[in-house]
C-alpha cells in the first residue's frame, strides 16, 4: 500500500496480522495524527492497483471502496 501525494508516493508497511496501519507516527515526522483526506494505492501480485481516497477514523477500519480484478487463469486464487 502507498499514500499518494501528487506524483509522490510513500509506502506503507503491511503488518503481520496482514493490515496496514496508520498511527500517530504517520506521515513520518509527525507529532500527531493526520485523519486525511489520503489517497491510497494498493497493487496486488500481477501488478494491477487500485487508487481512492479515504479519509481515517481513529481506532476504526476504513473500506477503501474498490475491488481487484479477477486473478488469471492459472492464478493462485483459491490455492
Amino acid at each position: 500500500m502507498e499514500i499518494v501525494d501528487g506524483t509522490t508516493r510513500k509506502s506503507v508497511m503491511r503488518q503481520p496480522y496482514n493490515a496496514w496501519v496508520l498511527d500517530s507516527t504517520f506521515p513520518p515526522g509527525s507529532t500527531g495524527m493526520v485523519l486525511g483526506p489520503f489517497r491510497v494505492r494498493i497493487t496486488d501480485i500481477y501488478g494491477h492497483w487500485i487508487e481512492n481516497k479515504i479519509t481515517l477514523t481513529p481506532g476504526q477500519s476504513v473500506d477503501v471502496g474498490l475491488q481487484f480484478p479477477a486473478c488469471p487463469a492459472g492464478g493462485d486464487a483459491g490455492s
